[in-house]
């Protein structure tokens, strides 16, 4: 990804695509996340501790817990190029998580699943 000092050529077939490191890619991660909890009933949650069962999980967690650090880093460099990296790389984190896991299983941690997810689309 470019920083804000390099040149940028800008072509919108690029820009658009839903792969890949763009924006597009971003929201509909955000649009899934958000199909996930109406699917689910939009409930009221609270996270509670998930168990990590696999690495997609903790890459997802470990990335939720860099946000604040990721928005103070941004604002004392002026580079808000650091924060859309953290999202892209949150999208994928989150994307990979998705594609191998049943977020909707009926068990004793949807309720912590959904709360993940609601964090993912929260942030």
């Amino acid at each position: 990804m470019n920083e804000r000092t390099k040149s940028f050529d800008f072509k919108l077939e690029d820009v658009v695509r839903f792969e890949g490191d763009t924006g597009p890619y971003v929201q509909y991660t955000n649009a899934r996340a958000q199909s996930i909890l109406r699917k689910a009933g939009n409930p009221e949650l609270v996270m509670d501790e998930l168990t990590i069962t696999d690495d997609a999980v903790w890459e997802v967690e470990k990335l939720l817990a860099e946000f604040p650090n990721t928005l103070k880093r941004a604002w004392r460099e002026y580079e808000p190029s650091v924060i859309a990296k953290y999202a892209l790389s949150l999208a994928r984190a989150f994307n990979k998580y998705y594609a191998n896991s049943v977020i909707l299983k009926d068990d004793a941690e949807l309720n912590a699943r959904l709360a993940l997810v609601k964090s993912v689309s929260q942030v």
